[in-house]
């Protein structure tokens, strides 16, 4: 992060690359059943918080439910759009909008529609979310709602 004065900072366009790269990478290696990576997204003490579960804390916790979501097939897909990012004292809030889709064997399912609201910090090894917040702008009647079936 640079700094622009003593009482401001602003994130410079390799921070904006790399929190947008932050994002994607951890789509990616979620969707794809890629454990392993998961825990690297995130601080030590990490939280996420989802509507309707319990707060998630913790990287063991992160990779326990991307382990529970791709059980039973690697079917998850999020489609994610409009990553924005601010500077903040910690390092940087973010906002992104996400759609998750659950492809089956004969449909294609709307998981949830809604939006990212995170704190993220920057350690040795690049930015990580420190504290996750996912919001739904669905309704909830439309989770699991079937937007394509094979004939």
């Amino acid at each position: 992060m640079t700094e622009q004065s003593t009482e401001s900072a602003t994130l410079s366009a390799a921070d904006r690359f790399a929190i947008a790269d932050l994002y994607y990478n951890y789509s990616f290696a979620f969707d794809g059943g890629e454990l392993e990576r998961i825990a690297t997204f995130f601080t030590a003490d990490a939280t996420f918080e989802i509507p309707g579960m319990d707060l998630l804390v913790g990287q063991a916790a992160m990779t326990a439910f991307a382990d529970g979501a791709t059980k039973g097939g690697l079917g998850v897909r999020h489609v994610l759009s409009g990553v924005v990012a601010e500077a903040a004292p910690f390092g940087a809030t973010t906002r992104a909008y996400v759609q998750v889709f659950k492809y089956e064997e004969s449909a294609v399912r709307l998981i949830a529609f809604g939006e990212y609201a995170d704190d993220l910090v920057q350690g040795p090894d690049g930015w990580a979310f420190r504290a996750r917040h996912f919001h739904f702008l669905n309704p909830p009647a439309l989770g699991g709602l079937v937007l394509a079936e094979a004939a």
